[in-house]
């Protein structure tokens, strides 16, 4: 068989399979072609000789794409929770500063005030928000290097503190779908070692006798003898 010919089997068969085993185990926020495409490498690697391989092959694509899922939710949900501290800390750190803004512009305005009378000079709204702004202005260096700064390790340690028993639970979940995978890696071999190699070798037994049996020569048959003459 050509290489086009094994390809065009082969897309024949991966079609049919997804066919019948209806659609596949990916969430709307999952790539369904990379879950096609490792169920092409599977299969192209198993080289399913009958169904029941390409059973199998499924239900491998099938767990370990399960297993990929909890792998990358287990770093998911760590990355969440640090978030969620990190918002809530810029939260505090926006609410104490625009505390300290106000704290500040009203001082700044009670001292405006306290030289406008001591000069006998009015204080005009332009001259307010001058000095609020300049407020501002101070205070935005500290609110950078607060957002901008290096991530604290430990902030993830903590955050994976706070999320440990969710993390745990997924962690089973991985380890069910692992056990899930290695058992029908078992299976598979069970039956190609097994069932499988039994009924191929039934196959090819009443092949090669049908093969036999028409290569035998047909037997002669003999004439009447001379002698009954």
């Amino acid at each position: 068989m050509t290489k086009d010919l094994q390809n065009a089997s082969f897309t024949t068969d991966f079609v049919e399979l997804r066919g019948l085993f209806g659609p596949p185990p990916v969430l709307s926020s999952e790539d369904l072609k990379a879950y096609d495409a490792m169920l092409a490498r599977i299969l192209k690697s198993l080289k399913p000789s009958d169904f029941i391989e390409q059973m199998l092959g499924k239900d491998l694509t099938d767990a370990t794409w399960e297993m990929k899922r909890y792998s990358r939710h287990k770093a998911l949900v760590i990355e969440r929770q640090y978030r969620e501290q990190q918002e809530l800390e810029e939260a505090e750190e926006a609410e104490e500063t625009a505390e300290q803004v106000e704290e500040s512009a009203a001082v700044a305005q009670s001292e405006q005030v306290e030289d406008v009378k001591s000069a006998g000079a009015p204080t005009t709204q332009f001259d307010r928000m001058l000095e609020l702004a300049a407020v501002v202005d101070s205070v935005i260096p500290d609110c950078d290097e607060i957002i901008l700064g290096p991530v604290d390790e430990l902030k993830y340690a903590a955050a994976l503190e706070n999320s440990v028993n969710y993390y745990e639970r997924l962690d089973r979940l991985h380890n069910v779908a692992m056990a899930r995978r290695d058992d029908v890696l078992r299976q598979l071999d069970f039956y190609r070692q097994g069932l499988g190699r039994h009924l191929r070798q039934v196959t090819n037994d009443i092949i090669e006798g049908e093969f036999l049996e028409t290569k035998e020569d047909a037997p002669s048959i003999a004439g009447p003898s001379d002698g009954g003459q």
